[in-house]
């Protein structure tokens, strides 16, 4: 009761030795506290070397592959002069690609998830993807795929085409700069991982 805990109190301000202990009992509980913190980030550490950051180096290993084909497929297979084929049909002008890509995709399926095949630009193929809210994705797949939303201006859809592909080469080393910083993570955590509770010898000692 607070009566009890007030009448020890009292009673080791009297005893050096009752003092010394309550004080003794406090820091085995705030370093015990630290110490179960301490071991709950070195578990999760442990988790991202063993399990995390494997897995994501694997998986950014295999983007950055598929990316540098598609880009050298976008390289050999870019048109010096503008031409995109729309439902099997060349254009090399880009108003005329324009009018036949919006005439095309009244066919789109109004249901979410629903595609339709546009065609093709440089090696790419092209389609279109429902999304939530009526929203439309414009889609070039390679060994990757590579998306914009699709707008109302006919030449505009077009232009976005264009930069899906010619974007690779960005997204190519914003991937390559994910996958170095994910081993810098990778050496960090190893590092950290391996300090010792900075505690444990007073602990050990109480």
């Amino acid at each position: 009761t607070m009566l009890q805990y007030a009448e020890f109190k009292a009673l080791a301000v009297s005893d050096p030795r009752i003092k010394e202990k309550m004080e003794t009992d406090n820091e085995i509980s705030r370093l015990t506290v630290l110490k179960s913190s301490w071991q709950s980030k070195r578990n999760s550490l442990q988790y991202d070397i063993s399990k995390r950051y494997p897995h994501e180096i694997a998986s950014t290993k295999k983007k950055i592959v598929k990316m540098t084909a598609d880009l050298e497929a976008y390289r050999q297979n870019k048109p010096a002069e503008f031409q995109m084929v729309i439902d099997g049909r060349t254009h090399d002008e880009r108003t005329k690609a324009a009018e036949h890509f919006m005439v095309r995709a009244r066919k789109l399926g109004r249901e979410v998830g629903d595609t339709l095949d546009m065609g093709s630009y440089a090696g790419f193929s092209v389609s279109l993807h429902r999304g939530m809210m009526s929203s439309i994705r414009i889609v070039l797949d390679g060994q990757r795929s590579y998306s914009t939303d699709m707008g109302e201006s006919a030449l505009g859809n077009i232009t976005r085409i264009e930069n899906l592909a010619e974007h690779i080469a960005g997204d190519l080393d914003v991937c390559q700069g994910e996958l170095a910083d994910l081993h810098r993570q990778l050496e960090a955590a190893k590092l950290e991982s391996q300090k010792p509770f900075p505690n444990e010898e007073k602990l050990a000692q109480l």
